[in-house]
């Protein structure tokens, strides 16, 4: 509801400057009835599509800016019916198919025995990117990996004795991972005197499965000497939103 709101404010707008000129009058054509055009028009975002967010702006400002960024990008979609499926059957947004021509997923084949590994190719959701700090920048990419022993598709009944294809899990068993990996070079200043802070990459902006993230803090542990490297350290960062760990090595 905010971001329907933000968005509101900046149609408005738009439409308040229409005396300036015929490039903003245009947009004069558009009503709030008409949204998420013309920001996102056929599942596609507008190429000089730009939210501002200024230096000097309140917290509540940057976290009203993802708001509706992420509002945005859940309208960035097009529905279509899966190939073969039930005309009520559809799917939204990035999919991606298990099986290939050359490998069929079968009937009670694990999933990551055809597919195990999920990259920026597959899904653009897994696209990677570049974090950007005091100490340089470096690219990360994501993964979504499928484990080896779990996950398949069977031909059964369900608890209402109907009978298809189902895909199963059993009980407890991993989904599958999501793997978020920094290339080499990833450098931040730390704190050495109790709290352990990787300065450089507080206030950072990270893309991870389509939803842009604020680092909000980072910090280190387990670590001797004067490098945090992947000997056997751990850090945490905790995102707006939530919060990730993860093990180096």
């Amino acid at each position: 509801m905010k971001a329907i709101k933000a968005i509101k404010k900046m149609v408005a707008l738009g439409m308040g400057l229409t005396m300036v000129g015929a490039t903003i009058f245009a947009a004069s054509a558009y009503t709030l009835a008409d949204l998420p055009a013309p920001f996102v028009v056929n599942g596609t975002p507008a190429s000089n599509l730009a939210i501002i967010v200024g230096d000097a702006a309140d917290g509540s400002d940057v976290v009203g800016a993802i708001d509706v960024t992420q509002w945005l990008q859940q309208q960035a979609k097009v529905t279509v019916a899966a190939p073969g499926a039930p005309s009520q059957l559809v799917v939204t947004g990035d999919a991606v198919e298990i099986g290939s021509p050359s490998d069929l997923l079968e009937i009670n084949e694990n999933l990551g025995n055809v597919r195990e590994t999920l990259t920026e190719v597959d899904l653009d959701m897994l696209k990677g990117g570049q974090i950007v700090t005091d100490k340089g920048s470096t690219e990360f990419n994501q993964y979504i990996r499928f484990p080896s022993n779990t996950g398949n598709v069977t031909f059964d009944q369900d608890e209402r004795d109907r009978v298809g294809h189902y895909l199963h899990y059993h009980d407890s068993a991993q989904l599958f991972q999501w793997e978020l990996e920094f290339e080499e070079g990833l450098q931040s200043r730390w704190n050495t005197a109790g709290n352990n802070k990787l300065r450089d990459l507080e206030d950072e902006d990270i893309t991870m499965l389509g939803q842009p993230f604020v680092i909000v803090d980072a910090t280190v542990k387990n670590i001797t000497g004067k490098n945090c490297t992947s000997n056997g350290g751990s850090f945490t960062i905790d995102f707006i939103g939530g919060a990730v760990s993860a093990v180096l090595g």
